[in-house]
Formats: structure tokens, C-alpha cells, sequence
């Protein structure tokens, strides 16, 4: 190793402690070999055991970069070698996939933690037409949320079906939900909804009949999937023809719901062409 700058006197010091004829220089290099040696002749101790004692324990830096890989490569191993990825060898790739995206939050125990809700997921399926959120509660434990859409437990888990099917991974809202039904998770048409602010529809179908009511009383309406799916009769002004935003923000229809609400309070009425509104509320409608 190499020491100082050093001082006369510590130049001395080490001359008298190693047995040299002439003084170092002031930045020499000293053969850990012969510092030991050195140390053990007039101690009878260690060099390690010297330094701990005047400036506490000393690290290994080598020893602890190892520990630290095998514990990032902890969750790895096991993955690879988990009975649900042994049963379907297929499922090898998905967890060289998992392992080449990386840990979780850069944490060894949070990736396990996920990769074995994960794996609990997939020894439960395929389900039994169960909605997604009935599902997510019944396979871990009452957390009915835990496979909403967008989240790390969900994106691995149908990372898994694709890879089991054969087919890419899904990259939209309409492909995740095909997949869960693929796995036989049911639909969920009820929890994924859409904000709706401004719109009035003619016809007699549901859809319209709720959107008119809202605006008219100045109020956003709360618009399921089902809805969506089955408006059943409904047009839209052609001239002028409406102007629909889609927003993600509901927040954004809270000043043009205000304004509808005081144009009402006055006995007038928003005019035809009167931008409405619509904020995303649940991802599954957002994208």
C-alpha cells in the first residue's frame, strides 16, 4: 500500500519499524507482506488487529460486493428453480425476462416479495370466471386491488400468460382484459368507469337518458364500461356538430360543470356546440 505524505519523524518511524537502512520517501510503498511481518515480530499481534483496535473494525470491501450479488441474485435463483416455473418450462423465459428487467424498486426483498404473489397468481389460474377484483381477493389474501391495471404484480403476471399462450405481450387496455379472460378472470365492466360533463345526447337509449339528466342539473355522470358497451339508442347534434374533449384529469371538469351549473341557475341553457368533457377514471378506459 501506499502511505502519506509522511513527515520526517514518520519517515523515522518507519524505517526503524521495517528494519531499513535509509529513510523512505515521504509517499512510499510498503509491501503489506513485510508491514505484517513487521508488526507480528514486535507485537506479537496482526496489522487488522492493531487498526481495529485504534480506529475500529476495518471492511472488506471484496467480501461485502459479493454478499451484496448474491443477494441480488437471491430472488433469481429461486425464481428459475420454483416448482410453478418447473412445472411449465415454458415459463424459464419469462423469468430470464423478469431477472434482465431487474429488481423491484432496486430492492432483493420487495422483488421476491412480488414474484411470489406473482407465482401465487398463476397457480390459481385459469380462474372460474371470476371478476378480476373477486379474483385478486380470493388468490392473495383479500387484496382485491392488488391486480389492478397497471401495477408491478399485474404486468408480471400477464407478462407470464403471454409467455405461457405464446402470444406478445399485451399493450393496451383492450389486450390486457382480452388475457384475463383468456385466463378465465371475467370482464369487470362495472369498476372501470368514465366521467362524462356538458353531454346531452338525444334518443331514448340509458346512456343518453343519464348523460341528459346530469348536464342538465349542471353534474358530470359516472358512466360504466357496461354503459359504454350497451348505450342503446343515442345521436348527437349534427349541426352544429358537438365538440367532445377526453381528459385524464377529472379535476378539468370541474370549472366547465361550474359554468353549466350557473347558466342553469339563470333559466338559460348551454349552447349546442358547448365543449363537454370526459376524464378517465379508471385506466382501463384511458388508454
Amino acid at each position: 500500500m501506499r502511505l502519506g505524505p509522511l513527515d520526517d519523524a514518520q519517515r523515522e518511524a518507519l524505517a526503524d519499524l521495517l528494519g531499513l537502512d535509509r529513510l523512505p520517501d515521504s509517499r512510499p510503498f510498503v509491501p503489506l507482506a513485510r508491514l505484517e511481518e513487521a508488526v507480528g515480530e514486535l507485537s506479537g499481534s496482526t496489522v487488522r488487529a492493531i487498526v481495529t483496535e485504534l480506529f475500529g473494525p476495518v471492511g472488506d470491501r471484496a467480501a461485502d460486493r459479493r454478499r451484496q450479488e448474491d443477494e441480488r441474485a437471491g430472488p433469481w435463483t429461486w425464481l428459475a428453480d420454483h416448482e410453478t416455473v418447473r412445472a411449465q418450462p415454458v415459463l424459464a423465459d419469462w423469468a430470464a425476462s423478469c431477472r434482465a428487467t431487474g429488481l423491484v424498486a432496486g430492492s432483493p426483498v420487495r422483488t421476491r416479495a412480488v414474484l411470489t404473489d406473482a407465482l401465487e397468481v398463476l397457480a390459481e389460474l385459469p380462474a372460474q370466471a371470476e371478476p378480476l377484483p373477486v379474483f385478486a381477493a380470493r388468490a392473495l389474501n383479500g387484496h382485491s386491488h392488488a391486480l389492478d391495471d397497471g401495477t408491478t404484480l399485474s404486468t408480471l403476471v400477464l407478462h407470464a400468460l403471454s409467455t405461457l399462450y405464446g402470444i406478445a405481450s399485451p399493450q393496451s387496455a383492450a389486450d390486457r382484459r382480452a388475457l384475463w379472460t383468456r385466463a378465465g378472470v371475467a370482464d369487470d365492466d362495472l369498476s372501470a368507469t368514465v366521467l362524462v360533463g356538458g353531454l346531452r345526447p338525444a334518443g331514448d337509449g340509458p346512456l343518453a337518458r343519464v348523460a341528459r339528466v346530469c348536464a342538465e342539473a349542471g353534474q358530470a355522470a359516472s358512466l360504466t364500461l357496461a354503459q359504454l358497451r350497451s348505450p342503446g339508442r343515442f345521436t348527437l347534434a349534427a349541426d352544429p356538430a358537438p365538440v367532445v374533449h377526453a381528459v385524464k384529469n377529472p379535476g378539468i371538469l370541474s370549472p366547465s360543470l361550474a359554468h353549466d351549473g350557473s347558466r342553469l341557475s339563470h333559466g338559460g341553457r348551454p349552447p349546442p356546440a358547448r365543449p363537454a368533457g370526459a376524464a378517465h377514471h379508471r385506466s382501463a378506459l384511458g388508454r
